[in-house]
């Protein structure tokens, strides 16, 4: 069992976390996204999938924080209080994403998900299932996905639609 106070006592004690993932824990996902923010400087891949309390706020707080430019792996899944604020400040603020789950995150708009892929160059790992995006706005992400050119030679860009 993983707590909050645990977690804090090694995010202060090892600044360069890079690699963190509490998917399926009991874990507050606002709290952690701002212990995260404060104690992690250096973290490249977060997996925070399916947390209770994921809202706008907790994402403005990883979005703004210093380890948000080099965050390579942000997975939110489930997080259905999120809205086009926080798809603005992942865009904005995380420009070297090349994977990007927001599955369940019923709260954003189908111009929102669009935004993301279009603005996060390096994307080629993108789960959207879950979201009731509709038919042509699935066949446009695909098709944006495919034709990006991939950060690793000879690997295709993956999007995850429906599920």
């Amino acid at each position: 069992l993983v707590s909050l106070a645990a977690l804090a006592r090694v995010a202060r004690c090892n600044r360069a976390l890079m690699r963190l993932d509490v998917s399926f824990t009991c874990l507050d996902a606002d709290a952690l996204l701002a212990l995260v923010a404060e104690h992690s400087p250096f973290l490249c891949a977060l997996r925070a999938n399916c947390l209770d309390g994921g809202t706008d706020e907790g994402v403005a707080r990883l979005a703004r924080s210093p380890c948000a430019k080099a965050l390579e792996v942000l997975h939110i899944e489930g997080y259905s209080e999120l809205t086009f604020r926080a798809a603005g400040d992942i865009r904005k603020n995380c420009p070297a994403l090349v994977s990007l789950n927001i599955s369940g995150c019923s709260g954003l708009s189908e111009e929102s998900v669009f935004e993301l892929a279009l603005d996060l160059k390096c994307l080629n790992s993108f789960a959207t299932s879950r979201i009731g995006l509709s038919t042509r706005c699935q066949f446009a992400l695909v098709n944006m996905m495919h034709t990006r050119p991939s950060r690793n030679p000879g690997a295709l860009s993956r999007v995850e639609l429906a599920g």
